[in-house]
């Protein structure tokens, strides 16, 4: 069992050589446990911590906390929500994809949006830098469907599945994203409201 953090190496083969990458883990893929200590956790902490900076230096140390805390819990919860889907939207198309494969895509598509979401350091009060950003990170975070198109391929699913499965896929994870960052706003807000 592996436990040691991504390595800047990993994420580099993951990025460049999508394929072999993806062939090489899904062989054998790791436990969802070990998945989240070597590859959720710290990549999602990113994210947190971009949060975290941007409210200490907008706000206050008590909002960077839990507006922190509350995008860790998001990062998190999109990644669980993905993994489940994923075998249960691939069933609609009567395609299986085992749980161990679907947690190892679903961290492996999901690291072109952690690293992205460096950019959240950026402060709101530019609308068009904060704009540019946004964007960026949507854009950045779109190559985690060729990532899932890799697997796909690499988990032998049928090539007439793949896109209409990779479609449902990005408008399940879309929607799912919206609704949980919704709920973690919520409840930031309403906890910086009770706290101040």
């Amino acid at each position: 069992m592996k436990w040691v953090f991504v390595t800047p190496g990993e994420i580099w083969a993951l990025l460049r050589q999508t394929q072999a990458f993806l062939t090489d883990r899904l062989d054998d893929p790791d436990a969802p446990r070990t998945l989240i200590v070597t590859f959720v956790a710290p990549l999602a902490a990113i994210n947190c911590i971009a949060v975290f900076v941007r409210s200490l230096i907008v706000e206050s140390l008590l909002a960077g906390f839990i507006l922190g805390i509350g995008t860790f819990a998001l990062q998190l919860g999109v990644w669980l929500s993905l993994a489940i889907i994923l075998p249960a939207i691939a069933r609609q198309f009567h395609t299986t994809i085992e749980d161990d494969h679907s947690f190892a895509l679903a961290t492996y598509a999901s690291v072109p949006m952690w690293l992205a979401t460096i950019l959240f350091v950026i402060p709101d009060d530019y609308w068009l830098v904060s704009l540019w950003a946004r964007l960026a990170i949507f854009g950045v975070s779109t190559f985690g469907l060729f990532i899932l198109q890799r697997g796909f391929v690499v988990l032998d699913v049928r090539p007439d599945v793949r896109t209409p499965l990779l479609v449902s896929i990005a408008i399940a994870y879309a929607a799912g994203y919206a609704l949980l960052s919704m709920l973690v706003g919520l409840t930031a807000h309403i906890l910086l409201y009770i706290l101040t």
